[in-house]
């Protein structure tokens, strides 16, 4: 009877495990920091996992989440947070580039640069020059004319060659740009139409396979597609263009 009544007791006094859903990051095991509202979320298990929704702000390894036609699924680079910078990350002199602490990104606060870039090597089989990417940002002085977007293809530091996709939040326009000696040259154009916070995060991603180069932007109709020939291979990275940017997260695949 005594042994009953101090289990009894016990059950009664047990504290039930501490939901840390919604509360602030950094989160406990067992959860993952949801980067654009800095809350926990709990990972899902086996049972829940089937048919679970994905926020498709934040990029996981799980390439059906995507704005592009067959996205390429073998995960082979990720970097939530930036927390890995600035180790293996390529600085060129334009822009001034920080990480915003604790694994909550990086961002870059100077608006005169024509193009600000971080890049790194995206270790494929093919040798980096087709891949997949996907960067969640956002444009942080909403009031100046200038997008942010996806540096990929960087061929040369020196010589700023590179290709890149930027949005401008303000005007809703998509611009798929070859760059050479810091001077964009537009190679193709669309409205993103439905974008109703111009300082919101949005997700980019980028394909760049053989001479076909794509872009678009998460749940918006915004697919961009151009032939270019003009760069083979090169690094990726998060890019500003006269602007002032924060990135949150970036993801390569292959």
């Amino acid at each position: 009877m005594r042994c009953s009544l101090v289990l009894i007791t016990l059950a009664a006094c047990s504290i039930a495990p501490i939901d840390y859903t919604g509360k602030q990051c950094p989160c406990p095991t067992g959860y993952t920091c949801n980067l654009p509202t800095q809350t926990c979320t709990k990972d899902p298990t086996i049972d829940d996992a089937p048919g679970r929704d994905s926020d498709s702000t934040i990029d996981a390894p799980n390439p059906v989440v995507s704005c592009l036609p067959n996205p390429r699924a073998k995960l082979v680079y990720s970097s939530p947070g930036f927390s890995d910078f600035p180790s293996g990350w390529v600085q060129n002199a334009m822009g001034s580039w920080s990480s915003m602490g604790m694994g909550n990104g990086v961002q870059q606060t100077s608006s005169t640069y024509e193009v600000a870039w971080l890049s790194r090597s995206i270790p494929t089989m093919a040798g980096g020059g087709n891949y997949r990417v996907v960067v969640t940002m956002k444009k942080v002085d909403t009031a100046s004319r200038g997008p942010v977007g996806i540096a990929f293809r960087v061929a040369s530091v020196a010589q700023a060659t590179m290709y890149t996709c930027a949005l401008d939040t303000g005007t809703g326009d998509l611009t798929l740009y070859y760059v050479n000696q810091e001077l964009p040259s537009p190679l193709a154009m669309r409205k993103v139409t439905g974008i109703a916070d111009p300082a919101a995060l949005y997700t980019m991603e980028i394909n760049a396979t053989d001479n076909t180069l794509s872009c678009c932007i998460r749940d918006h109709d915004s697919l961009l597609s151009v032939p270019s020939a003009i760069l083979s291979s090169g690094n990726a990275g998060p890019a500003t263009m006269r602007a002032v940017g924060s990135f949150m997260s970036m993801s390569a695949y292959e």
